[in-house]
């Protein structure tokens, strides 16, 4: 704890900051292995759990209609728009596991021998309603650490398909309005001579009501693969909003411990669904936000650098995300060193979704043109509704206009800044959108085969343009409340 708070003390320096990441790396690591460890546990508890009654629940939302073959629901709001990732969930947590080292690190589910081309759906569906004695054939998703799978054991072993459902869209909508609220609850606590515009707590509100609107919880907040790492985006900011409600700045210290927590729980459940960059993105617009604050004397608890706090909390984070993924492939890899090339199964995997290709690894296409980053936003762009916009057509013209308030709002900050501190806040919450931008660049094949979901992390440009406008007030109001001097003439 003595190095953490270490980071505390004012960056001298490049070489400084360099240095800093050592301590900065000893945490993600261990910060991975006790997340990681948390998991296995938990995988292990569950091993002997009766998995009668999730065959059983699974078996009444086909017969009533509340799981259907058709996987991809594009706007639907009751059984949500991606189905095929919940019917791979519900077959790894109704299996029952014959070894508890494959449970603990891998997602396995049942196939059919001789099936493979039946959707998620399908092949679960004849599972449970014909009850075969059906051959294990893989081990799905090695690379993957399948956290959410224990939330599906503990929700389906108690609850109907439906009811399960209704608790992941509450909870994925609860996080952000509690979120509101509690921040809607210190504004009124606390008084001051600021107006209330002025403090943190409104500007996090208003990232907590852009992801209300802009991130299609309605169609993906009930789903398992999604409610959890909503959540935990939840949880991040709540705590931060919390956090951040004392009369000093925020501990550097702190931040990169929250973050580094964060980039391992958003890893635990991560299914590659867009919430690594948009996590990257949330840290991003909070450290400009924290950093931002008026009510701050300059003698009362030094400034630090806004630039340094994102260089050390991003790297934390994704410090902390790489070493997850890294510690679990190598676990992974030596429990089932006789069995599976885990190692190569990722870097294949990888490999396929940075690349031009239009399909899935391993399936044809018969389109053998390469993808351009054109085809990429158009397809996105198709999926328009999952971010609250009715077309593409829409969504394109209001990120254009988000992205160009953005801009203005940067030159307007600019201009009425009076310190680093305010001009790197700015500057930082401009670059909000800049980690997911970056991803698609990336992951071309990912972004474009999976655009259904993966247009929701385009929720960070609303998240920027909100940061912005609270930024922009802040300086705007203050220059009306200061008196302006009057000029002198020449000769006086």
């Amino acid at each position: 704890m003595a190095r953490l708070r270490n980071l505390d003390s004012p960056i001298t320096g490049a070489r400084d900051l360099v240095g800093r990441f050592g301590h900065v790396a000893v945490l993600a690591l261990l910060v991975s292995a006790a997340v990681l460890a948390l998991n296995y546990g938990t995988n292990l508890a569950l091993f002997a759990v009766d998995r009668a009654p999730i065959r059983e629940h699974l078996r009444d939302a086909f017969a009533s209609g509340d799981l259907a073959l058709n996987e991809v629901r594009r706007g639907d709001s009751v059984m949500g728009s991606h189905q095929t990732n919940d019917c791979l969930i519900y077959d790894m947590a109704a299996r029952v596991p014959d070894d508890p080292i494959l449970f603990a690190f891998t997602g396995q589910r049942t196939g059919e021998v001789g099936r493979r081309g039946l959707g998620n759906c399908e092949m679960l569906r004849d599972w449970v309603t014909q009850d075969p004695m059906l051959q294990f054939t893989e081990n799905n998703y090695l690379r993957y650490v399948h956290g959410y799978r224990a939330v599906a054991i503990g929700l389906l072993s108690l609850l109907p398909v439906a009811e399960a459902r209704a608790v992941l869209k509450a909870v994925s909508h609860g996080g952000f309005v509690l979120v509101v609220a509690i921040c809607a609850m210190l504004l009124l606590r606390r008084a001051g001579p600021l107006p209330a515009v002025a403090r943190p707590q409104v500007a996090y509100a208003l990232l907590a009501m852009a992801f209300l609107g802009f991130f299609g919880l309605s169609y993906f907040g009930q789903s398992a693969s999604h409610a959890p790492s909503i959540l935990v985006l939840a949880l991040l900011l709540l705590w931060w909003c919390w956090a951040d409600r004392a009369a000093l700045p925020l501990r550097r210290s702190r931040m990169i411990l929250a973050a580094s927590v964060f980039g391992a729980a958003t890893t635990v459940f991560e299914f590659l669904c867009g919430y690594l960059p948009v996590g990257a993105s949330l840290l991003l617009a909070l450290i400009a936000i924290a950093r931002a604050r008026p009510d701050v004397e300059a003698e009362a608890a030094p400034r630090t650098s806004a630039y340094g706090d994102a260089v050390l909390v991003l790297g934390a984070y994704l410090g902390t995300v790489v070493s997850t993924f890294a510690v679990h492939q190598v676990a992974t890899a030596v429990a089932l060193a006789d069995k599976h090339d885990v190692i190569g199964n990722f870097f294949h995997a990888l490999a396929a979704r940075m690349s031009t290709s239009r399909g899935s690894a391993g399936v044809a296409t018969g389109d053998t043109t390469t993808l351009t980053l054109g085809d990429v936003a158009d397809n996105l762009l198709q999926n328009a509704v999952h971010i609250g916009l009715p077309d593409a057509v829409t969504a394109a013209g209001v990120l254009l206009a988000l992205f160009g308030w953005l801009l203005l709002g940067l030159f307007i900050c600019l201009g009425l800044a009076r310190t680093a501190a305010e001009r790197e806040s700015a500057v930082l919450t401009f670059l909000v959108p800049m980690p997911v931008l970056a991803w698609y660049l990336l992951f071309q094949n990912h972004a474009f085969i999976h655009a259904q979901f993966m247009v929701r992390p385009l929720v960070v440009v609303p998240l920027a343009a909100v940061a912005m406008l609270w930024l922009v007030a802040l300086r705007a109001g203050r220059a009306l409340r200061t008196p302006q001097r009057q000029a002198q003439p020449a000769w006086s």
